[in-house]
């Protein structure tokens, strides 16, 4: 019996020795992520096991270790129990010791990734807390000139940590915190101005049908010396479009992951973005079901990378110090994308739903339906296939409508300017989407209207090389259609294509007005008009098109119809643009 007993005691002491092992490897393996230089495959291997753990933490332990009152016995039984724990305390301390001890030299900004949406930057005058969600949180408070929170849901603060900062009298940014002694303001955008700092808070919606305005992405303006870094947090802003921002972003901090509409690239085309930092990775409380994963992200920076920006993937206690570079003494994991040997043509299709794409639900049974995303997707296959380096820009990015629920293709572009039923005029001042049954994103009727700028705000903050106007196929206004293409003209220094409408039928109202339409514009762009210089052109796309290649509705091309739309617009961009 006592040599059973000693048996088993001696398998249960290996088995803690090779569990003891095994986190000390752990331990070994993450902490290289801060103290080496590593190539690609080291890195991965270290991130495969960082998944690994991550993947065997439960939820539900993980929210009571990080939010709940709960005893140094059971936090210490937890932290025993999930490896990934030792990875985050780990980081904690790094991060606490770099703003304790290292100094910042003027012109420098250094940025501490401490947890989710979690970072610390300290200047040489200030250290900025911003999204603190760490069970150690408080301990931050007393090093922390202020911070900043993006909404009121608990991966991005901890109570404890506020009540902290709230009882050193220092100030917390929020849109929800109304216990702070300063800093807190339901206002829907709002500027802070201090020496070295200056703070714009916005708003932005956190779900597509609910939580409106829910969340505050913010943007840092820091001075530091004689130069300026703008950093821009996302928070959990779900529609890429709703960002804003005065000036370009040297940092963009996103969460990649928020809805359908949330696009890493589009928003850091949108921001000016000289480096996007791919964060909310591995947020534990979520689960393995629901987790932004570190392959996740990856796919998230190719992406950036195809679309020609610079991105990041940090892990918890990366340390970066602005300006970004890329020599030998810095371990960090930037990406840049590959030298082109073109630079990027920026292509803005501006329209109707036929730039926008979309068929109606009673004609789902057509057989000519088209698929997503209009002609755009079309003529982005030209594009690649001709050789051009391109990218499509615009206000809206959500791809619609075909027989499909998901993007046609993985290389296609959503962004683009397709406002469904709205004519020249409403295009050219801007306006509300309509949320009719054809008109919503995903065909969801719970889905809320749609703002956009009129155009010459859209083309400040967008800044194409080429605008594709396939517009009047509304209202057919001839007077609203030469300002629609004044203004365009006006307020940027491209090539402007201005597509005849295609025809219509019936039972589409009016369609007889075309005709008489696509003459008006035939003889409004024939004039010489001085400000235009060149650089506006007709495409005749109504000739190639007949009442068979359109939707029983009358207006809707069919694929055919798109395809032939792509075509001339391909043609037009060949000959007025042949090089990047």
């Amino acid at each position: 019996m006592k040599r059973i007993l000693v048996f088993f005691f001696l398998a249960l002491l290996g088995v803690c020795f090779a569990e003891d092992n095994a986190r000390a490897e752990f331990q070994k393996q993450y902490r290289r992520l801060w103290e080496e230089k590593l190539s690609v495959d080291e890195r991965s291997k270290i991130e495969a096991a960082i998944m690994q753990q991550a993947d065997l933490t439960s939820p539900i332990d993980f929210e009571r270790y990080v939010n709940q009152n709960i005893t140094p016995e059971q936090v210490a039984a937890i932290r025993q129990k999930y490896p990934i724990i030792d990875f985050l305390e780990d980081a904690f301390d790094r991060v606490l010791d770099g703003i304790k001890n290292t100094p910042v030299e003027p012109g420098k900004v250094h940025i501490y990734y401490l947890y989710n949406m979690g970072y610390v930057i300290k200047t040489p005058t200030l250290v900025i807390g911003l999204d603190i969600c760490h069970r150690r949180g408080e301990e931050l408070a007393p090093y922390l000139d202020l911070t900043v929170v993006t909404h009121a849901h608990q991966d991005h603060y901890t109570v404890r940590f506020l009540a902290a900062m709230n009882n050193l009298g220092k100030p917390i940014i929020s849109n929800f915190y109304a216990a702070a002694k300063s800093g807190y303001s339901k206002e829907l955008y709002r500027e802070v101005v201090m020496p070295t700092l200056t703070i714009r808070t916005y708003a932005s919606d956190h779900f597509k049908n609910s939580h409106f305005n829910f969340v505050m992405p913010f943007e840092l303006e820091i001075k530091t010396g004689s130069a300026e870094c703008v950093i821009f947090s996302s928070g959990d802003t779900c529609t890429s479009t709703q960002l804003r921002s005065l000036k370009a972003s040297d940092i963009f901090i996103v969460h990649p992951r928020m809805g359908a509409l949330a696009d890493a690239a589009q928003s850091a085309l949108l921001l000016g973005a000289k480096c996007t930092f791919i964060s909310h990775l591995l947020e534990l409380r979520h689960g393995k079901s629901f987790v932004c994963t570190i392959p996740y992200g990856y796919s998230e920076l190719k992406m950036l990378n195809t679309n020609n920006l610079t991105a990041a993937l940090p892990h918890w206690g990366e340390h970066f110090v602005w300006p970004l570079t890329l020599d030998e003494g810095n371990n960090y994991n930037l990406h840049l994308p590959a030298p082109a040997e073109k630079k990027p043509l920026r292509i803005m299709p501006v329209g109707d739903e036929i730039t926008r794409g979309s068929y109606f639900e009673k004609y789902k049974h057509v057989s000519a339906l088209p698929a997503g995303g209009g002609y755009r997707r079309v003529l982005q296959e030209k594009l690649r296939e001709a050789g051009y380096t391109y990218q499509f820009v615009g206000e809206l990015l959500y791809w619609a409508y075909g027989n499909e629920r998901g993007v046609c293709d993985p290389d296609f572009q959503r962004c683009h300017h397709g406002l469904a039923g709205f004519t020249n005029q409403m295009i050219r001042e801007g306006g509300v989407l309509p949320p009719e049954e054809n008109l919503l994103l995903w065909r969801d009727k719970k889905c809320k209207q749609i703002s956009v700028p009129g155009i010459e705000e859209t083309l400040r903050r967008w800044k194409p090389d080429v605008v594709l106007l396939l517009s009047g196929s509304n209202g057919f206004n001839a007077g609203e259609q030469a300002k629609l293409i004044d203004a365009i003209a006006q307020n940027f220094s491209g090539t402007l294509l201005v597509g005849s409408i295609p025809p219509q039928k019936a039972p589409r109202e009016n369609f007889e007005l075309v005709d008489e339409y696509n003459r008006s514009l035939a003889g409004l762009l024939a004039a010489p008009h001085e400000n235009w210089k060149s650089r506006v052109f007709l495409v005749d796309i109504n000739s190639q098109l007949t009442a068979d290649d359109l939707l029983p509705d009358g207006i809707q091309p069919t694929q055919a119809g798109l395809e032939k739309i792509a075509a001339a617009f391909f043609d037009a961009i060949q000959l007025h643009c042949p090089q990047n």
